[in-house]
């Protein structure tokens, strides 16, 4: 499920929060995050650590957000991306949550 459009090389922040059994506020004892461009199959910010917290803000930056393959053919009005959370990565106590959304291409700017 696509969760918004942001427009071509704008920035916005994904917020979130870990909860645990019966829906407990959990702080882990990792948290880190990635951004994979879905569209053009490659990743824009590799595993990347945060504070760990029961909350999180991740500040998706006008770069990240660049369109990859303007000016092509056929011209793709969107891209997708995704940002995958995750927290206690590789344990036996992991969460993993994904936030999709697209990136809508500008006609006539240049990112």
């Amino acid at each position: 499920m696509t969760r918004e459009v942001q427009n071509e090389a704008s920035t916005f922040t994904v917020s979130g929060s870990i909860v645990g059994t019966a829906n407990v506020p959990s702080t882990p004892t990792t948290l880190e995050y990635l951004i994979f461009d879905v569209t053009n199959e490659r990743i824009v910010r590799d595993w990347t650590a945060i504070v760990p917290g029961s909350t999180f803000s991740i500040d998706i930056v006008a770069s990240d957000n660049a369109i990859y393959r303007d000016g092509h053919r056929p011209f793709q009005r969107f891209e997708e991306r995704v940002v995958t959370v995750s927290a206690n990565r590789g344990t036996d106590i992991q969460f993993n949550h994904e936030i999709r959304y697209l990136i809508k291409n500008l006609r006539g700017f240049d990112s």
